[in-house]
């Protein structure tokens, strides 16, 4: 069974407990009397909360067409994006040393490694996601999307 075989079928097992969880509260809601009320209201927020996870879950499982926008990333989106080399966003010292992004800086501080960075006057850490994070002012997802498409 290839992956896309898969997504489709757990797809299609997830929307039919999503419509099996809708008509259960429209049941609740049609036999509901006035004595029974908070417990339906605490039955409803269960489903209610079932709900939105089944729908982001099948969101993120819909089989999509070729070339369509996601919201969603994937761990190979996230591989593929931290090894785009952090110089191709700043310059770097032949001595690998920057002025670090997190503090003033008189002195080089940061010092740029392969896979990542690291700050030894403020012991600012991580990859290159985290440099176009703070450079561009943008959300984990948005850089990694930045990253790939670089």
């Amino acid at each position: 069974m290839t992956l896309e075989e898969f997504k489709l079928k757990e797809y299609r097992s997830l929307y039919r407990d999503l419509s099996a969880h809708k008509k259960r509260m429209m049941a609740y809601r049609a036999t509901a009397n006035p004595i029974s009320l908070g417990f339906l209201d605490a039955l409803e927020q269960l489903h209610e909360d079932q709900l939105i996870k089944l729908n982001t879950r099948i969101r993120m499982l819909k089989p999509r067409k070729e070339g369509e926008e996601t919201h969603f990333i994937t761990p190979s989106d996230i591989a593929r994006a931290k090894l785009v080399p952090i110089s191709t966003f700043l310059k770097v010292q032949s001595s690998k040393k920057v002025n670090c992004l997190f503090h003033t800086d008189k002195n080089a501080s940061m010092h740029i490694y392969p896979d990542g960075y690291h700050c030894f006057s403020c012991n600012a850490h991580g990859d290159v996601i985290e440099v176009v994070m703070k450079l561009r002012g943008c959300s984990f997802t948005q850089a990694v999307k930045f990253l790939i498409n670089k």
